[in-house]
C-alpha cells in the first residue's frame, strides 16, 4: 500500500511541475507568431526535466512524510520558482565576487 502512496505523490508531483509548462504555452499560444519561443529540443528537453523534478520532490517529501496529492501537487507547481530563486543567487553572488575583485 505504501509503494501506491508513493507512486500517486509521484504521479501529481510530475503533474504539478507539468502545469507550469502547460501554463506558459498557453501563454505563447496567445502571442504573436513573432514573439512565441523557438519550441526546440532544448526547450521540451527542460519541460521534462522540471516535470520529473516536480514528482521527485513529492516522492521525497512522502517518503518523509506521507502527503497529500493536493500538496504534492503543489510541491511540483513549487520547483521551478525553487529554481529561479537559487539562479539569481547564484548570479547575484558571481556579481558581488566580481566587483571585489
Amino acid at each position: 500500500m505504501e509503494l501506491c502512496a508513493g507512486f500517486v505523490s509521484f504521479l501529481f508531483g510530475c503533474g504539478g511541475g507539468f502545469s507550469v509548462t502547460a501554463y506558459s504555452l498557453f501563454e505563447a499560444s496567445r502571442k504573436p507568431k513573432a514573439e512565441r519561443p523557438a519550441f526546440d529540443l532544448l526547450y521540451f528537453t527542460v519541460a521534462i526535466i522540471i516535470t520529473l523534478l516536480g514528482g521527485v520532490c513529492a516522492l521525497a517529501n512522502h517518503l518523509s512524510k506521507s502527503i497529500s496529492p493536493l500538496t504534492a501537487f503543489n510541491l511540483g507547481l513549487s520547483i521551478p520558482a525553487l529554481i529561479k530563486v537559487d539562479a539569481n543567487q547564484r548570479a547575484s553572488k558571481t556579481k558581488k565576487d566580481a566587483r571585489i575583485n
